[in-house]
C-alpha cells in the first residue's frame, strides 16, 4: 500500500537528479517522523524466514485456480504469463480484479499473483513447509524483493525466450519491485535466464519518499494489540482510536490470519519487513530504474539483454503527489529512451486505480503484452 507538459529534452543525469530533488519533498518529513516513532515504540517479533518460491496463485480465463493447479495450454498454444505484484501491507489477492479481467479478455494470458516477502501467505508457507534450502533473509530491500520474484519465476520454469513472463503489473510498493525486476531482467547476470517483460505497468508508484499517510497507517497498525478479537473489533479500533479511514480499516481486515495462540487474529504481514521496505523508498533511483527497465542505458553501459521493453507509469488523477515537476521528469526519461517509458493518467481514480477505474486501466493495458 502507498498513497500517491514536459518541455525541452534533458540529459539522463539531469532527469534522475531532478526527480530525486522534486520527489524528496513529497511527505518526506511526515513519513520519516512516523516511521521513527514506530521504531522507538513497540516492536513486532519478526518470524519471516520464507523459502522460495513465494506463495502464489494462478488466474486463468477469469478464475482463480485451486492451489497446486497450473495453467493448461491455451487453445492456440503456449500461454503468456503476466506477474502481479501487490502493495505494502497487502497480498496477491488484492489484484485479483484486474488479473481476472485481463485473463478473461485475453485467453492467451495467465496471471501469476505472488505474495511478496513478509506479506500474505509467504511467511506461512515457509514456516509450515518444513523444506530446507536457502531462506530469504535480511536485508529486506526492493532489490531483494525483485530477486525473490525472479527466483519464483525460475522455480516455476518461467525462463527462456518462450516461457519468461511477458509482463509485470505492480501497484504502489509492487510497482517499485516491478521496476527492479524488469531492470534486473534487462541487465542479465544471475537473472539472465528470466527474460525482460514486453511491458511493465507501474500503478500509482510515485517516486521519492512514501506519502506520510502510509507511515501513519503503519504506525496505527503497529499499536493494535495482538491477538485481535474479531474483524469488527479491528475496524472499530483503527477508526475510533487511531484515526484511520474506515475504507482502509476495512481493507486491513483482509490481511488478518488466525493467531498462533488459537484465539482471535494477527496480521498476515511482518511489520519489520514493511518498515525496512518503507525506508528503501527514498533511496530508489526511480529515474534510473525506469530507464533500465525499458532497456535503456544504465551506468553508462549497454544492457546485456539487448531487448527493449515498454514501461507504463499509470498516475492516479486524485493523487496530489504527482506534481507537474514529477510528471515532467518521468516524461523526460521517456524521451531519453525513445518513448519506451510512457505516462498515463486516470483522472477519476484514487490510489487504488485498479479498483476506482478498472475499465480505464484495462483499456490502457489492452494488447500491450502481445
Amino acid at each position: 500500500m502507498a498513497l500517491p507538459v514536459a518541455t525541452a529534452a534533458v540529459t539522463s543525469a539531469a532527469a534522475a537528479s531532478s526527480i530525486r530533488r522534486s520527489t524528496a519533498r513529497v511527505a518526506a518529513s511526515s513519513a520519516a517522523t512516523a516511521v521513527a516513532s514506530l521504531r522507538r515504540g513497540r516492536r513486532y517479533l519478526s518470524t519471516y524466514e520464507p523459502a522460495a518460491p513465494l506463495h502464489h496463485e494462478w488466474v486463468v480465463d477469469g478464475r482463480v485456480l485451486p492451489p497446486g493447479e497450473t495453467p493448461p495450454p491455451a487453445k492456440n498454444g503456449e500461454r503468456g504469463t503476466v506477474l502481479f505484484l501487490h502493495g505494502l501491507l497487502g497480498s496477491g489477492k488484492n489484484l485479483r480484479g484486474p488479473a481476472k479481467r485481463l485473463t478473461k479478455d485475453d485467453g492467451g494470458l495467465a496471471a501469476l499473483l505472488v505474495d511478496l516477502r513478509g506479506h500474505g501467505s509467504t511467511s506461512a508457507l515457509s514456516s509450515s513447509s518444513g523444506r530446507g534450502g536457502a531462506t530469504l533473509s535480511p536485508p529486506h530491500t526492493l532489490e531483494a524483493c525483485a530477486e525473490d520474484v525472479i527466483g519464483t519465476a525460475r522455480s516455476l520454469g518461467l525462463v527462456g525466450d518462450g516461457r519468461s513472463p511477458v509482463g509485470v503489473v505492480g501497484h504502489s510498493f509492487g510497482g517499485r519491485v516491478a521496476l527492479e525486476y524488469a531492470a534486473m531482467a534487462q541487465a542479465g547476470g544471475s537473472s539472465a535466464d528470466v527474460r525482460p517483460p514486453r511491458a511493465s505497468w507501474i500503478l500509482d508508484s510515485v517516486p521519492g519518499s512514501a506519502h506520510g499517510s502510509v507511515a501513519d497507517v503503519v504506525n496505527a497498525v503497529s499499536a493494535v494489540p495482538i491477538p485481535i478479537p474479531s474483524k469488527n473489533h479491528l475496524v472499530e479500533d483503527l477508526t475510533k482510536n487511531r484515526g484511520v479511514d474506515k475504507a482502509i480499516a476495512m481493507w486491513m481486515t483482509t490481511n488478518l490470519t488466525k493467531s498462533d495462540c488459537g484465539n482471535g487474529f494477527r496480521f498476515a504481514f511482518d511489520l519489520n519487513v514493511a518498515l525496512e521496505v518503507l525506508d528503501e523508498f527514498p533511496r530508489q533511483d526511480y529515474a534510473g530504474r525506469l530507464r533500465a527497465a525499458a532497456g535503456g542505458r544504465m551506468g553508462g553501459g549497454t544492457l546485456s539483454s539487448g531487448r527493449s521493453s515498454v514501461v507504463n507509469v499509470v498516475m492516479a488523477g486524485k493523487n496530489g503527489a504527482w506534481t507537474d515537476d514529477v510528471v515532467a521528469e518521468v516524461e523526460a526519461v521517456g524521451r531519453d529512451v525513445a518513448g519506451r517509458v510512457r505516462s498515463h493518467r486516470l483522472p477519476n481514480a484514487g490510489h487504488w486505480v485498479h479498483v476506482d477505474d478498472l475499465d480505464g486501466l484495462m483499456g490502457l493495458m489492452e494488447g500491450s503484452f502481445g
